[in-house]
């Protein structure tokens, strides 16, 4: 599973950047992730998460980035295992 995202006409040097999983069970996950400078933007770089380690059946994920001056999440996507 890979996921990624960014920040639109932001250009930031620090802040969190992580993936927030929820998964069959109500099983939860959290991966973080480093940001990547751009001229206009800032992305979050790509997580990969071997589906070995996730339970078979439903997922949700989330994208969310917080620092000290901005903070947001992405829509929810889901996916099956």
């Amino acid at each position: 599973v890979y996921i990624r995202g960014g920040i639109d006409n932001a250009v930031v040097s620090d802040g969190n950047c992580y993936a927030e999983l929820t998964g069959p069970e109500g099983v939860s996950l959290r991966k973080d992730t480093t940001l990547l400078q751009n001229p206009s933007t800032t992305d979050c770089r790509t997580i990969s998460i071997n589906t070995s380690q996730l339970r078979e059946g439903a997922w949700t994920v989330r994208l969310i980035y917080s620092s000290d001056t901005l903070e947001g999440k992405s829509n929810e996507a889901s996916f099956d295992i």
